[in-house]
């Protein structure tokens, strides 16, 4: 009894609406708006699924075996007592304003990332 109530309930929310946006209108809707749009200085749930889609990482994971596959980095290895790791960088790769990414802008990122005062904040 309880089972076919709450069906009920959940499907009492199904109905159409008299009300109905254009054709031409996507209607997204979300639980909060995004907190910061930099990816360093966030991990708030709405402001990640907004960052995702807007930034690239040098590796990514794969969605089926969750294995570490290329991003940014074609490809990359580790010395053998892993303290060092290399990245091989796409070379295709541009920013939205053009410029070219490279190892600088890398380098730049992980110093954003672990400096206490950082040059740009």
């Amino acid at each position: 009894m309880s089972a076919a109530l709450f069906g009920v309930v959940l499907l009492g929310g199904c109905r159409g609406q008299s009300a109905s946006a254009p054709a031409d209108t996507l209607i997204y809707g979300r639980g909060e708006d995004a907190q910061s749009l930099d990816p360093i200085a966030t991990d708030i749930g709405e402001s990640v699924k907004v960052i995702v889609n807007l930034y690239d990482t040098l590796v990514a994971y794969d969605d089926e075996t969750l294995d570490l596959v290329p991003s940014l980095a074609e490809r990359w290895e580790h010395s053998d007592d892993g303290l060092t790791w290399t990245f091989h960088l796409r070379p295709d790769v541009l920013f939205h304003d053009g410029t070219p990414f490279n190892a600088e802008a890398v380098v730049f990122t992980f110093r954003r990332l672990i400096d206490e005062q950082p040059e740009f904040a």
